[in-house]
């Protein structure tokens, strides 16, 4: 394969500019190229607590790409809880649903969660299905939720008046996380 005298140049120049550690515009367009598709990425998913639904917090999805949601008014101890899909022919074969509950920790939110749900088995009519109410009080028998013990229990009762991150994961052929952001009743 033969290059052209100038394209043997650029070549060169490239090569030259990315040893000499002299790449500080580059990164900065890869930024921006990479906050462009993040942008350009839509979620799929749309959650609601206590019938509100959650609002994309959008720098958060331009800057890091992630799927972050914020339900403005309070939720109960033991909100209900839905998603859907916004083009369910997208998600493929689901083969894992999970649920992880973080309560605030100084200025972010723990490391472990308070709560986790999980289907008692990873047969397809046990994993958590979209366009269902599950109050999280009241839980059917196909899913278990364990606590920040490690003890299964048999519902959530979040704290009063404090702020919780919850993580929805699904595993599929284009799965997602959503992380939404609520704070129970006083």
């Amino acid at each position: 394969m033969s290059y052209s005298r100038s394209c043997r140049v650029w070549i060169a120049l490239a090569c030259v500019m990315m040893l000499a550690g002299v790449n500080g515009c580059f990164s900065a367009a890869k930024e921006a190229a990479k906050m462009g598709f993040n942008l350009m990425k839509k979620s799929n998913l749309r959650i609601t607590l206590d019938d509100q639904q959650g609002k994309l917090k959008t720098l958060k999805k331009v800057v890091e790409g992630q799927s972050e949601w914020k339900v403005e008014e309070p939720v109960g101890t033991s909100p209900s809880f839905s998603f859907s899909f916004v083009e369910p022919e997208k998600v493929g074969r689901v083969t894992l649903t999970t649920i992880h509950i973080y309560k605030e920790f100084g200025s972010g939110y723990s490391s472990q969660p308070e709560f986790t749900i999980v289907p008692i088995d990873n047969e397809p009519k046990n994993l958590l299905q979209p366009d269902t109410d599950y109050n999280l009080g009241k839980l059917p028998a196909n899913l278990k939720v364990i606590d920040v013990r490690n003890n299964t229990v048999n519902a959530v009762k979040l704290a009063p008046n404090v702020k919780y991150r919850l993580m929805l994961t699904i595993r599929a052929d284009r799965g997602e996380t959503a992380l939404v952001e609520f704070k129970t009743e006083e």
